[in-house]
């Protein structure tokens, strides 16, 4: 009986795993059923069937854009209001992860200081989604913050850490540069102060000496 039965949860996992890493890159929703499944899907291709560091880093970036992606959709769909929790904390999470592996890579081999860099650009894509998106903006703010905190520690971790020369600033100026270039284009007509601070923000720039002075003021606009 105990031989019957351990083969029956054998069969039961297998048949799970397969159904999981079937579905994991689906178009499924958080209002689905099979939701649970495509999560321990792509869990399962993370920690089972990628085997190089920077692969997992790459696929928790990936993974981050879907979780907003899917939120965005529920929330044009007037669906989104009792997965606002769960689903910002999943994309949280999957943010925190790019950008923890990318932060170890970078100090272990310089050429994975381009994984720090992407968390950076990837992030920034994310807020300019959040941005324009058409959605509750209530409940996107949560989204927004997250994408905030590690778009932040993604710019901050480069400028303090791996800036050694001249390239690295021009690099970082360009890096924050996109950043006031998503702020202008969502404010459009930004107010008398908004503009000052916008001003301030690429004088300081220009300079190319203060860089994360800059990319701060330009991240307090609102």
């Amino acid at each position: 009986m105990g031989r019957k039965l351990i083969i029956a949860l054998i069969v039961v996992v297998i048949v799970f795993c397969g159904a999981a890493l079937v579905l994991r890159d689906r178009p499924i929703l958080p209002n689905s059923l099979y939701y649970p499944l495509k999560l321990s899907g792509e869990w399962l291709d993370v920690n089972f069937l990628t085997f190089e560091a920077p692969a997992k880093q790459a696929k928790h970036l990936e993974y981050s854009e879907r979780r907003l992606t899917e939120f965005l959709q529920l929330s044009i769909g007037n669906q989104s209001a009792r997965f606002v929790g769960s689903s910002d904390r999943w994309y949280e999470l999957e943010l925190a992860r790019s950008e923890f592996m990318a932060e170890q890579l970078a100090l272990l081999d310089p050429r994975y200081i381009s994984s720090i860099q992407s968390v950076y650009e990837q992030s920034l894509q994310q807020l300019e989604q959040i941005w324009n998106s058409s959605g509750d903006q209530s409940e996107l703010a949560r989204f927004a913050v997250s994408a905030q905190v590690y778009n932040s520690k993604a710019i901050k971790t480069l400028i303090q850490k791996h800036w050694n020369t001249d390239a690295d600033r021009d690099n970082y100026q360009a890096l924050v540069r996109q950043r006031l270039e998503a702020v202008r284009a969502v404010l459009k007509a930004p107010n008398p102060k908004q503009q000052v601070q916008l001003a301030e923000a690429e004088q300081i720039l220009d300079q190319g000496r203060e860089i994360e002075w800059a990319y701060d003021i330009i991240s307090s606009v609102k």
